[in-house]
């Protein structure tokens, strides 16, 4: 039941993403770190539920982007999704946001030590469509940054999304 609640929101996210790509309007910009840490705190109970540690780091804020409170909403969501879909009860993950550095653009860090998905082995793993993936590196793409993904040294993946800063 789970997967299939998963599914679905995944499906919502995407029309709701199709919709605002034909808007041509800018984005309202958003507050990172107010919208990073409520989704945080809403992930947690999961977290505590699967006996998960979380660690959440984030940047004194606010930390404006150029990026609409719901993209980033849904950016933060579908890459925590990944974490609880893909690495296995008990399996610590990590949050953080960091302002930009000199190259306009903000940071936000998802980090797991699960078993590692190296970027091309990710799309043919049974039950994996990668439109999550799709779905972050698109809401960064829009603000003006982009999203790397990486197996970590010793098993894990590390996904960083660059947002760009208003």
């Amino acid at each position: 039941m789970a997967d299939v609640d998963a599914l679905e929101r995944t499906v919502d996210d995407i029309i709701r993403a199709s919709r605002r790509a034909a808007d041509t309007g800018e984005p309202q910009p958003c507050d990172a770190v107010a919208v990073v840490r409520e989704r945080a705190a809403f992930w947690s109970a999961l977290a505590d539920e699967e006996h998960r540690t979380m660690r959440v780091m984030l940047d004194v804020g606010p930390i404006p982007v150029r990026a609409s409170q719901e993209d980033l909403e849904t950016c933060v969501d579908v890459l925590l999704g990944n974490v609880f879909t893909h690495t296995p009860e008990g399996t610590p993950f990590m949050v953080a946001l960091a302002g930009p550095n000199g190259d306009g653009k903000a940071r936000l860090i998802i980090a797991d030590h699960g078993p590692g998905m190296a970027p091309a082995k990710h799309r043919s793993r049974v039950g994996t469509t990668g439109l999550g993936l799709n779905i972050a590196r698109r809401i960064a793409s829009t603000s003006g940054g982009d999203l790397r993904l990486e197996e970590t040294a010793g098993g894990g993946t590390t996904v960083t999304v660059f947002l760009g800063s208003s």
